[in-house]
């Protein structure tokens, strides 16, 4: 299972990295989750030639768990195609998210694609660029910090590895849909909470800070650099495109790249905002 923090990777000067996150694919595939893998796929296949980096930048299933010759069927639609552009020579990289932490080798070993760190440094030409799902990433949402821990403890993993895994699934589907519905009743979470994450990497040299999580697609440029969310694919179907000189976050629906604003603009993101995260 994952469980390296951070990583620090050296990016070739002329690399087009391309990011999505958010997809949150149940476990068993319905029609609208479908559709959702077939326009990501027909976005990957346009921009192939441009692309060298995919990044899935976490949350891409409702849950998954790997045992050691088990790993959950439903998602073969998005895996094969994945498997074929890595083949094709394109660096495709998997971030754990809040939903999707639990991998192990199969998507290495047998996919032929990366499983990143929780956090990586990306060096691309001048640019030094953090990379991270963003759960945990607001300090003041301790609960949630005491939660993670016991979730991504090795002894709560071992646990669930002994648990069968029809039975693991199903309280899987049943917690992760108590979460949904808590969230739905929440406020929204702006990106503004991901600031104190931004201020410490920024603080360390980092001059861009890539996150999901929040499902709110936003550019946001301060003193010091630039905090950036690339929306979901859930709702917004947004992604980012990142060279060595331009960042974009880009609307797969309309086309258009989203506006640079500024701190001030936090609770007017240009899309509008999604749901609070679950």
């Amino acid at each position: 299972m994952t469980s390296s923090k951070e990583k620090r990777v050296v990016i070739n000067n002329d690399a087009h990295i391309l990011i999505v996150s958010d997809l949150h694919l149940p476990q068993s595939p319905t029609e609208s989750s479908r559709e959702r893998v077939n326009k990501l796929i027909d976005l990957l296949s346009e921009k192939s030639e441009d692309a060298t980096h995919i990044v899935l930048l976490g949350d891409v299933f409702d849950f998954w768990f790997e045992y050691p010759h088990v790993v959950p069927r439903g998602h073969f639609n998005l895996l094969r195609p994945l498997c074929r552009f890595a083949d094709a020579g394109k660096k495709v990289i998997f971030f754990p998210g809040n939903h999707d932490y639990w991998i192990g080798d199969f998507f290495r070993d047998e996919l032929g694609l990366f499983v990143a760190a929780e956090q990586e440094i990306w060096v691309l030409g001048d640019r030094v660029i953090a990379l991270t799902h963003g759960d945990g990433c607001d300090p003041d949402d301790r609960g949630y910090h005491l939660l993670k821990r016991i979730l991504r403890a090795r002894l709560s993993i071992w646990g669930f590895r002994l648990v069968h895994p029809e039975f693991a699934f199903a309280v899987a589907r049943f917690v992760s849909n108590l979460s949904r519905r808590a969230a739905e009743r929440k406020k929204t979470w702006y990106n503004s909470r991901f600031m104190p994450y931004a201020e410490e990497q920024f603080n360390r040299g980092v001059d861009t800070v890539i996150v999901g999580h929040s499902h709110t697609p936003q550019l946001i440029k301060t003193a010091k650099g630039l905090l950036i969310n690339t929306g979901d694919w859930l709702m917004h179907q947004t992604y980012g495109f990142i060279t060595a000189d331009s960042t974009k976050v880009i609307s797969a629906i309309t086309g258009d790249s989203l506006p640079v604003q500024t701190p001030d603009d936090f609770l007017n993101p240009p899309l509008g905002a999604g749901r609070k995260p679950s």
